[in-house]
């Protein structure tokens, strides 16, 4: 049985990349099949269960040898009076601790027995006392009440975490381990231990390689190294050199380009903070002394998401529950109007792109999901922002809230709901964004 599993381990320690525990054992196993004509005397008593380690002779009680290290030289040497609570671990203090421990043994034993006292265990297993028992139960319970919520079994046929929701992408193979590792273990048959290499890509990829997206860099052109030759070549003749400074020299046009394919950010901010400067804190005041008492809100999706912390292990429903208390608790029963995050290309493709979008994984989920990770990288993803906005529409308009959902950029249908809506009754439009404002004044 300890060969069979140790056989078996063999495929998982070459799919998870850890080579020298693939080496050790498959040496190992090949000195245990021949141990029955090399060494028969030890292969008998292994045979008989002396492979193990025995401090007792209570049922179950066997150890390999490294346990046996950890339990007790290692306890020993962690624990009050060992060698790293004060001592050092300097070569003279591990000399002493060693040779003293047989004596402080003894001393030990003889103190038991000169107070009728000895330390000893039941005959009685471990894992079989009351409380054990009343944990496993426990433990078991709480299993099967996260796969109620999580199950495995569901129509969807993606390889996805189902305590997550991330969905990992095609080369993602870890659900083949078994094959990579044979296959990778087929190479090793025949050659020398030591002259065997192993690459670190050939291992199966799983869903932590897939959490971040590698982007390779172009091939791009150094404007200094351009500029040095044409200036050479100007003092040659063959190019003056006005014709040669009449040029960018970049490999994009910089005025309106902040990298490949990225458009400048406008300075919006700028734009409203001189409108707030122009403005004078008279002029303010007669202004709020104008205003109407508000009757209603209408509310930037996009703004609302970023308001709120989310505490790890929360669910998503609890988190787009929390937006929508948070609405009903400040602003009353207000108009939400969010985003659409739809297939397809959109006027935001920059501004997803600038922010680095696709850098996280698609997250499958559900109102009973929990929440891990970082809160601003899972928004990166424009398909995990849409399946939240569904969740918070669902729970905004349970609470009474009115949810407007657009197909794409909502900044002139929030402000055409505002304008809309002002025509009735006073309205405030509560958003962060710049753009906002211009069409407020437009």
């Amino acid at each position: 049985m300890h060969l069979r599993a140790m056989l078996d381990c063999l495929p998982i320690f070459v799919a998870a990349g850890h080579y020298n525990y693939l080496i050790s054992a498959y040496l190992y196993l090949q000195e245990m099949c021949q141990l029955d004509t090399r060494h028969p005397d030890v292969y008998d008593k292994f045979c008989r269960g002396f492979q193990v380690i025995r401090r007792s002779n209570q049922s179950w009680a066997g150890l390999s040898s490294d346990l046996v290290i950890e339990q007790t030289l290692m306890r020993s040497l962690k624990s009050s009076g060992g060698l790293t609570h004060g001592s050092g671990m300097t070569e003279e203090m591990r000399a002493l601790w060693t040779m003293s421990i047989p004596i402080t043994s003894e001393y030990n034993n003889a103190m038991q027995e000169f107070n009728y006292l000895t330390y000893t265990t039941s005959e009685q297993h471990r894992e079989s006392s009351e409380a054990r028992v009343k944990r496993d139960h426990s433990d078991l319970e709480k299993i099967k009440e996260k796969l109620s919520t999580c199950t495995p079994f569901s129509p969807d046929p993606s390889l996805k975490n189902i305590v997550t929701g991330v969905v990992a992408k095609e080369d993602v193979n870890v659900h083949e381990f078994e094959t990579v590792g044979n296959e990778i273990g087929e190479k090793m048959i025949g050659k020398p231990v030591f002259g065997i290499s192993f690459k670190w890509k050939d291992r199966a990829k799983t869903l932590a390689d897939d959490s971040t997206v590698k982007v390779a860099q172009d091939r791009t052109i150094d404007p200094a190294l351009l500029f040095q030759r044409f200036l050479i070549m100007s003092k040659t003749g063959q190019f003056s050199l006005e014709d040669v400074m009449s040029y960018e020299l970049c490999s994009f046009p910089a005025a309106l380009f902040e990298g490949k394919e990225i458009f400048r950010k406008a300075n919006k901010p700028q734009l409203a903070q001189a409108v707030i400067d122009f403005s004078s804190k008279k002029s303010d005041k007669t202004v709020l002394d104008s205003i109407p008492p508000t009757e209603h809100y209408v509310f930037d999706g996009g703004s609302l998401v970023h308001r709120l912390a989310w505490k790890k292990g929360d669910s998503y429903g609890a988190i787009a529950q929390s937006y929508a208390d948070f609405t009903v608790c400040l602003y009353g029963k207000a108009t939400v109007v969010f985003d659409g995050y739809r297939e397809g290309p959109s006027i935001k493709d920059n501004t997803h792109q600038r922010r680095g979008e696709n850098t996280h994984p698609i997250v499958n989920f559900n109102a009973e999901t929990e929440f891990v990770g970082r809160k601003d990288d899972f928004l990166s993803r424009s398909c995990n922002k849409q399946g939240l906005i569904n969740l918070m529409t669902e729970k905004l308009e349970k609470k009474g809230c009115s949810v407007i959902n657009a197909s794409g950029d909502t900044d002139v249908d929030i402000v055409k709901a505002a304008v809309k809506a002002s025509e009735h009754r006073p309205k405030t439009l509560i958003g962060e964004d710049t753009d906002l404002l211009i069409l407020l004044f437009y």
